[in-house]
């Protein structure tokens, strides 16, 4: 079986940031919460790699509750950028 091709990974609260997976344990939870800062970086990244390495999925760690803009409703045409990739939300508590 063929493992998975993790493309890009992006920290976010209120901000987001891309990250390597090197940095992947050492995130954590602080600042609010706009679950469409990730979205809104991922479409400007792939849109600068001429829509190359497109992610045929998207995971969404997240503890869902979204007191900052944008909101995801104000930038779902975002993934209209991205080919529609499924969007996985895990829901967690902090």
């Amino acid at each position: 079986m063929k493992s998975a091709n993790i493309t890009d990974l992006v920290e976010f609260n209120d901000t987001a940031s891309l990250i390597t997976k090197e940095e992947l344990p050492y995130i954590q939870l602080r600042g609010s919460t706009a679950i469409e800062t990730p979205i809104v970086l991922l479409s400007q990244t792939i849109k600068k790699r001429d829509h190359k390495n497109i992610p045929k999925a998207i995971i969404l760690i997240t503890d869902q509750e979204e007191n900052r803009a944008p909101y995801l409703n104000d930038v779902l045409k975002l993934i209209d950028l991205i080919n529609y990739p499924p969007i996985v939300i895990l829901h967690c508590r902090s």
